[in-house]
């Protein structure tokens, strides 16, 4: 059995691990949904030259993970170090942003993309989601521009 999810390697200088920064999930089955990057940018002065080292590596990613065993179920790749949050939905979405200013909709089944919107800024927040009059809608941060977005 896998070990269980954690944050581990952080603060030790040359260490490559895996910093499970944004864990989610779904009530209903055993999955969770995490975004990840691989911890190679300690000691960088600014987040432009932690993204610029992770773009080498091609290190971003959003995985769903079995909560039980820790075995990955899929992935989907990312230009960059993911440091917007994820949003899991009980209508079976996922919602996440990316440094390049995508907002985007994963199929949480298989991580299918669903949609994926331009918003001319970076994404470092974490997407929300609510009603009004019974509609749903989903709203990011991207730069100093909030997004709200009716489903």
């Amino acid at each position: 059995m896998a070990q269980p999810l954690r944050r581990h390697g952080v603060g030790q200088p040359g260490v490559q691990s895996v910093d499970w920064v944004s864990v989610r999930r779904r009530a209903r089955d055993r999955r969770k949904f995490a975004s990840g990057k691989r911890n190679i940018c300690q000691g960088l002065s600014s987040r432009a030259e932690a993204n610029a080292r992770t773009r080498r590596h091609r290190l971003g990613n959003h995985r769903a993970l079995d909560a039980v065993t820790g075995e990955k179920r899929w992935e989907f790749r990312l230009h960059s170090a993911p440091w917007a949050g994820v949003l899991a939905t009980a209508a079976g979405s996922i919602f996440s942003g990316a440094d390049e200013g995508n907002f985007f909709a994963l199929d949480a089944a298989n991580g299918t993309p669903l949609w994926d919107f331009q918003t001319g800024g970076p994404i470092a927040s974490s997407p929300i989601s609510f009603t009004i009059d019974g509609r749903q809608h989903v709203a990011i941060a991207a730069d100093r521009v909030l997004f709200v977005l009716g489903c």
